[in-house]
C-alpha cells in the first residue's frame, strides 16, 4: 500500500541521490546534475515553505519516490520521481494519484500544471491515465499538462 508524507530532515541525502539519478536527470527540464551545495539550500527552504510541498511516497514504510509541487499565485506545477527499483511496479499512477488528493484537498481552488520534456511518453501517458489535459506550450521542448481540482474530482470520483 502506498502513503506519502511531508519530507523530513533525514530525506535530504536520499532526496538528493533519487534527484541526480540518471534517468531522473534525462527526463528533467533541466538535465544538469544538482550540486549538492544547490540542493542543501533547496531542502532547507521547502522544509519551512509553507506553500510548496515536497512529499515522500512510501510502500510498506520505504521511500519509493517523491512528488513535489511548487506553488506560484494559484497554480502547483508538480513532479514526481521514483527511485530506480520502484520503477515498472505500478507506483507512478497511484503516487501521482495520492500526490493530487493532498494538494487539492489544502488547495481546492487551484490548480496544477505538469511541464513534461517532448518525448517523454510514459510521462504523459501517466498524467493522461489521471485526467490531465495537455495544453499548448510556450516552451519549445516541452508539452504542458493542466487539470484542475473540479476535473480531478471527476477523474478520481
Amino acid at each position: 500500500m502506498l502513503s506519502l508524507r511531508p519530507i523530513e530532515a533525514n530525506d535530504r541525502e536520499w532526496i538528493f541521490e533519487l534527484a541526480n539519478d540518471p534517468d531522473v536527470r534525462r527526463w528533467s527540464l533541466n538535465s544538469n546534475p544538482i550540486p549538492w551545495d544547490d540542493h542543501v539550500g533547496w531542502f532547507a527552504r521547502r522544509l519551512v515553505d509553507p506553500i510548496s510541498m515536497v512529499l515522500v511516497l512510501q510502500s510498506e514504510g520505504e521511500r519509493v519516490g517523491w512528488v513535489r509541487f511548487d506553488v506560484r499565485e494559484t497554480i502547483g506545477y508538480i513532479g514526481i520521481a521514483l527511485a530506480k527499483a520502484a520503477r515498472g511496479r505500478g507506483f507512478s499512477v497511484p503516487g501521482m494519484s495520492l500526490g493530487l488528493d493532498h494538494y487539492f484537498a489544502k488547495n481546492p481552488t487551484h490548480e496544477v500544471r505538469a511541464q513534461v520534456r517532448v518525448g517523454n511518453e510514459p510521462t504523459n501517458a501517466m498524467l493522461r491515465s489521471v485526467g490531465f489535459e495537455e495544453v499548448p506550450s510556450d516552451t519549445e521542448g516541452q508539452s504542458e499538462w493542466r487539470i484542475s481540482a473540479s476535473s480531478w474530482a471527476q477523474a478520481s470520483g
